[in-house]
């Protein structure tokens, strides 16, 4: 839900030339998160053993 609401505000608020650049923006906190979000948990839960299968 949240990338149609941030695609419509980038829409309204950057021009037409500058738009793909802003939704690179909005796009790679989704992209880095999704990868190294998995990393960061099974690192910190390493002790406990929840990650075994990673």
């Amino acid at each position: 839900m949240m990338v149609p609401v941030g695609r419509i505000i980038i829409f309204r608020s950057v021009r037409r030339s500058d738009f793909i650049r802003a939704m690179n923006y909005l796009a790679l906190p989704a992209m880095f998160g999704s990868a190294v979000g998995p990393l960061v948990h099974c690192s910190a839960a390493s002790s406990r053993r929840i990650c075994a299968g990673v």
